[in-house]
């Protein structure tokens, strides 16, 4: 096994387990229900606590992204803190009964946070060591970050059962644990310039861009233009199908005399463009121009519209499951509210966590495969996402109460 296989498999496994410390915000209800109840929070603020929860992992979001691009390290290290600090706060509240509704979403926001940056930065590192491979990479953090609830949930309803301090005594250990992992594990794949070396033939050898081949080189919006001043002609490598060119440089006229040459005889004109890094004024242009443009509100308009009730019903399924437990039970149902909302739970991360891993490799194969667009991901979650919708509206429509 070489170098670089062994580290790919790291940084797939250590992605794998800092998404899953990360994924905890979709456990929130699973413990808020008892939280609330603990800390004697009233009905009128438990949508600030949700809301919080957001704020943390939504409005914050563009900060742990910058956090991220500048090192995915530091961000891994910022949000294992971020988590260990809200955990605390949420245990210390819970044990003390205290229902101090801005300091609980203070906490709140700090686990959403926490959460972003770690994952964030899991995603990214992914993207980056795989990048012919996108889709499937980062299937795999993404898909741990779903699962995390489940497995969360069911540790917690299979050994802490009703204690709830000792749980969020573990979450404290576990989440900013795995969270850390990144902050020691997660290495960015740089692009690596060779120095110019000098050749016996007097040519001086363009810089070798590793891991670029010169297909991958000449991709790159450039613009290499070799004129040949006697004859006025212009050759382009791009005209050319399949040519291969090497950039090289001659150093001096003494070179080409020596070969029998003038500069007089012809002139050869290089110029390769846009090859250095975009300053840092030039990336902020670019990010202003992409967020500003209709392409970016279209595509945010759409992930809104499918996961945002989504992960509203993922943030309010403990107090649905209660309300609607009560109101079977007042006909003699005899459901337990905990088992339910823990089944419910386990459902929607386990299918969010199928769904997130196959749909990596389904776009990956309809781009490889069949030449489709990435987007036919969309078109299939929509649909999806619209039946469901009908199962649901028609069922509630209609309850049906079955002891």
């Amino acid at each position: 096994m070489t170098d670089s296989t062994t580290s790919a498999g790291l940084l797939i496994l250590s992605a794998a387990l800092v998404s899953l410390g990360t994924g905890t915000p979709y456990l929130y209800s699973f413990w808020a229900p008892q939280f609330i109840s603990q800390c004697q929070i009233n009905a009128g603020s438990v949508s600030t606590l949700s809301y919080s929860l957001n704020i943390g992992s939504c409005i914050l979001g563009p900060l742990a992204g910058y956090i991220v691009d500048q090192s995915p390290k530091v961000a891994c290290a910022i949000g294992s803190g971020a988590t260990l600090l809200a955990y605390i706060v949420v245990k210390i509240c819970y044990d003390r009964t205290i229902g101090n509704v801005p300091l609980i979403s203070f906490a709140l926001a700090r686990i959403g946070f926490g959460s972003v940056a770690g994952f964030y930065a899991a995603v990214k590192c992914c993207t980056a060591m795989f990048p012919r491979n996108r889709g499937s990479a980062t299937a795999i953090p993404i898909a741990m970050y779903a699962l995390s609830a489940m497995i969360y949930s069911t540790i917690g309803t299979t050994i802490f059962k009703q204690e709830e301090s000792k749980f969020f005594v573990f979450l404290i250990l576990s989440c900013p644990a795995l969270i850390a992992v990144g902050a020691t594990s997660f290495v960015m794949p740089e692009t690596k310039y060779e120095p110019i070396v000098e050749d016996s033939s007097g040519l001086q050898a363009a810089p070798v861009i590793e891991g670029l081949s010169n297909a991958d080189i000449w991709s790159k919006n450039m613009n290499l233009n070799i004129e040949l001043r006697d004859t006025g002609k212009t050759f382009s490598p791009g005209a050319h199908e399949g040519a291969t060119l090497s950039p090289y440089k001659i150093r001096d006229d003494d070179d080409l005399t020596q070969r029998g040459l003038t500069p007089s005889s012809f002139d050869i004109d290089t110029k390769i463009e846009d090859m250095h890094t975009p300053s840092s004024n030039q990336l902020e242009i670019t990010i202003k121009q992409q967020v500003l443009s209709a392409q970016f509100f279209s595509y945010y308009l759409v992930l809104m519209i499918l996961q945002g009730f989504g992960q509203m019903y993922i943030y309010s399924v403990g107090f649905l499951v209660t309300s609607e437990v009560e109101y079977a039970n007042s006909f003699g149902a005899g459901f337990n509210a905990e088992t339910i909302q823990s089944i419910q739970v386990t459902i929607l991360s386990l299918f969010s966590f199928l769904g997130r891993l196959t749909s990596g490799t389904i776009s990956d194969f309809l781009v490889k495969r069949w030449q489709l667009h990435r987007l036919w991901n969309i078109a299939i979650a929509a649909f999806l996402a619209i039946i469901a919708s009908l199962i649901l509206m028609k069922n509630f429509d209609s309850p049906a109460i079955t002891p």
